[in-house]
C-alpha cells in the first residue's frame, strides 16, 4: 500500500496555474494529419499547450486511479483490523474464562488435600483405638481362659464350692460380655467410618481420573493420591483381618465358656 501510494502522489506540474483557463475552456482542436502543422510562435504555443493539457489529463487520470485504490485498499484494511479485533476480544475472553475454571479446579484439588489430610488423622486415630481394644480383648480371653483353666480344676476337687464358682462363672460372663458390648460397639462405629472413608475414597478416585484427563500438569498429584487411596485400600484389609481375629476369638471364647457350663452342669447332675 506504501508502495502505491508512492506511486500515486501527484507529480509537480509545471505552471498549472498558467494552464487552469486551458483546461476550463474548450479544448483546441488538434490539426489534422493531412494539414500541415501550424507555423510559428502561435502554433507552438497551441502544440505546447495541448500536450500539457494531454499530460495532465493522464497524470490526473492516474493520480484518480491511484485514490481509488488506495481507498479500497484502506476499506479492506479496516476489515481485516476489525476481524482481528474481534478475534483478539474472543481469544482474550476465552483465555480468561479458562484461567477461572483452572483457579476453580486448583482451589478444588486444595481443598481435597486438606480433607484428605483430615481423613488421614481420623484414620489412623481409629487404627490405634482398634489395636488398643484387640490388645484389651487380647487380654481379656487371655485372663478368661485362664479363670476358665482355675475353675475347671476348682470343680474337679471343690465341688462343694460350686455356688460360689457359678458366681464367679457369673461374673466373668458379665465381664466378657461387657467386654462384648464395648467391642461390639466399637466395631460399629469402625465400620461406619470406613464405610465413609471407602465413599470418600471412591469419589476421591473418580475426580483423580477426571482430573487425569483434563490436564496433564495435574498428573503428579493424581498419582500421589492415588497412591494415598492404594495405602487406604491396604489398611482396610489390614483392619478387616484384625476385626475377623477378633470375631474369631471371641466365638471361641463362647465355646469355652459353654463348654465349662455343659460339664459344670453335668457334674451337678452326676
Amino acid at each position: 500500500m506504501a508502495a502505491t501510494a508512492a506511486h500515486a502522489a501527484p507529480k509537480e506540474l509545471p505552471n498549472i496555474s498558467s494552464f487552469r483557463a486551458t483546461l476550463t475552456s474548450q479544448p483546441p482542436t488538434p490539426p489534422h494529419p493531412s494539414e500541415p502543422a501550424p507555423e510559428g510562435r502561435s502554433g507552438r504555443a497551441i502544440q505546447k499547450l495541448t500536450a500539457d493539457n494531454d499530460r495532465l489529463r493522464r497524470d490526473l487520470n492516474h493520480e484518480k486511479a491511484a485514490r481509488e485504490e488506495s481507498a479500497r485498499e484502506l476499506a479492506a484494511s479496516k476489515a481485516i483490523i476489525e476481524s482481528l479485533r474481534s478475534q483478539l476480544s474472543n481469544l482474550t475472553h476465552d483465555r480468561d474464562t479458562n484461567q477461572l475454571l483452572v483457579d476453580r479446579k486448583e482451589r478444588r484439588i486444595a481443598d481435597m488435600r486438606t480433607s484428605l489430610t483430615t481423613e488421614t488423622g481420623r484414620r489412623e486415630q481409629a487404627e490405634r483405638k482398634a489395636r488398643e481394644m484387640a490388645t484389651l480383648l487380647d487380654n481379656t480371653v487371655s485372663n478368661a481362659n485362664k479363670e476358665v483353666a482355675e475353675a475347671k480344676e476348682l470343680a474337679k476337687f471343690e465341688q462343694s464350692n460350686s455356688v460360689s464358682l457359678r458366681d464367679g462363672l457369673q461374673s466373668m460372663k458379665d465381664h466378657v460380655a461387657a467386654v462384648r458390648r464395648e467391642f461390639t460397639a466399637l466395631q460399629k462405629k469402625q465400620e461406619q467410618r470406613l464405610a465413609k472413608v471407602q465413599r470418600d475414597m471412591s469419589a476421591l478416585e473418580n475426580v483423580c481420573e477426571l482430573k487425569g484427563q483434563e490436564a496433564e500438569k495435574t498428573s503428579d498429584t493424581v498419582a500421589s493420591m492415588k497412591q494415598l487411596l492404594e495405602d487406604y485400600k491396604k489398611r482396610d484389609a489390614a483392619t478387616d483381618k484384625i476385626n475377623t481375629e477378633m470375631q474369631e476369638t471371641v466365638d471361641k471364647m463362647k465355646w469355652v465358656i459353654a463348654l465349662h457350663t455343659a460339664r459344670q452342669q453335668k457334674g451337678d447332675s452326676g
